[in-house]
């Protein structure tokens, strides 16, 4: 039988066909001249794309994206928590900033939720902004490094007084920069580097909401069948070489496995044949794998860009050599945990240094507009 997605695309394919082979009714548009029509397509597009730039002015672009609405997981004094001068370069991938544009006319932090702080004066600041090809995984300790060529001062030094910050969860970005020079971002051409070099500064607490590293979670779902266990290790996105490993055991020795994923759990678990064992989630991915002579097996996977918090399911099924019994184990579902795709470069005592320390997956939350 035929799926739902096959069908429907048979449906609009002969939807096209048919529209091909009527003559469509006059419009009014077809008696105007060339030049009109150009002209009313010209500022049809004008008007979509004023609309769409209005709408990005008004909410702006929350860097990464997923905490536009949520909180981050911590918080953050660096830069403006800090009791001295001081370099921070934040650096996010682009998958991590939603449109292909952005047109920034300010950038502005948000507190950490929940948490309130007293506003700072006579803080001294100068931003720099590029596009670079510098990938968060692969950064430089030497900041002039990790800038790309189109490395622009767009907030010229100068003191300025922070706002205070309200208790709230997520909290607002009240912290604002007005830009002295807008700058375009575009997101196919590279990532996102944004430099704060911080001259002077009062000491005094200033918190700012910011993601960390998270621990991946497992969890069984079902029971694993005739002798047979799972467990998961890894799961956490660190580096480029990052894993996650389903570990079998109790199968069937010197027999042939296959590894099931899956991006949901079954509603109710069909049973399977030749034994009676259980399937508890659905298959996106299936691969096989011999077992030894213990009943054991490994299958690792490795982990994309920017995977986390996100939800599988992974489920071992089994025969023996003779493809006469057929096992299964619990499906394990794991929210994967680690580092979201940025990076922090840092000086902590210097706002002249040209080297500073990394710290691989933190990022301020920022919001661009």
């Amino acid at each position: 039988m035929a799926s739902h997605d096959a069908i429907l695309a048979q449906l609009l394919l002969g939807q096209l066909l048919l529209a091909r082979r009527l003559r469509p009714p006059i419009s009014p548009l077809l008696s105007l001249p060339q030049s009109r029509i150009h002209m009313n397509k010209f500022l049809l597009i004008a008007s979509l794309a004023g609309l769409a730039a209005s709408a990005h002015a008004q909410t702006g672009t929350v860097v990464p994206a997923k905490y536009t609405t949520v909180e981050a997981s911590s918080y953050t004094s660096y830069p403006f928590g800090l009791s001295s001068a001081c370099r921070l370069q934040y650096l996010y991938d682009a998958s991590l900033v939603g449109p292909t544009v952005v047109a920034m006319k300010e950038i502005a932090f948000r507190g950490n939720g929940g948490l309130a702080n007293t506003g700072k004066t006579g803080v001294e600041l100068e931003i720099k902004v590029s596009t670079t090809k510098t990938s968060p995984w692969a950064v430089s300790s030497t900041f002039a490094s990790n800038h790309g060529t189109n490395v622009s001062s767009v907030f010229t030094k100068k003191k300025i007084n922070l706002p205070a910050q309200l208790v709230k969860t997520p909290n607002d970005f009240v912290t604002v920069f007005k830009l002295d020079k807008s700058f375009v971002y575009i997101r196919s051409t590279g990532n996102l580097l944004i430099d704060y070099v911080v001259t002077g500064q009062p000491a005094g607490a200033y918190a700012h909401d910011t993601s960390y590293t998270s621990s991946a979670v497992n969890t069984a779902v079902g029971t694993a069948c005739g002798g047979t266990n799972s467990s998961v290790t890894g799961g956490q996105k660190l580096n480029a070489t990052s894993t996650i490993s389903y570990n079998l055991t109790g199968a069937p020795a010197n027999g042939v496995a296959i590894h099931l994923l899956g991006s949901a759990a079954l509603k109710t678990p069909v049973a399977l044949p030749l034994g009676g064992c259980k399937l508890y989630q659905n298959i996106l991915l299936a691969i096989g794998v011999a077992t030894n002579a213990t009943g054991g097996a490994t299958m690792n996977h490795p982990l994309p860009t920017n995977t986390r918090d996100l939800s599988i399911h992974g489920q071992f099924v089994a025969f023996d050599s003779k493809l006469t019994k057929l096992v299964a184990t619990q499906s394990n579902k794991t929210v994967l945990g680690g580092l979201d795709a940025h990076t922090r470069i840092y000086s902590t005592s210097s706002a002249t240094s040209t080297t500073g320390s990394i710290q691989l997956g933190v990022g301020i939350v920022t919001r661009l507009r």
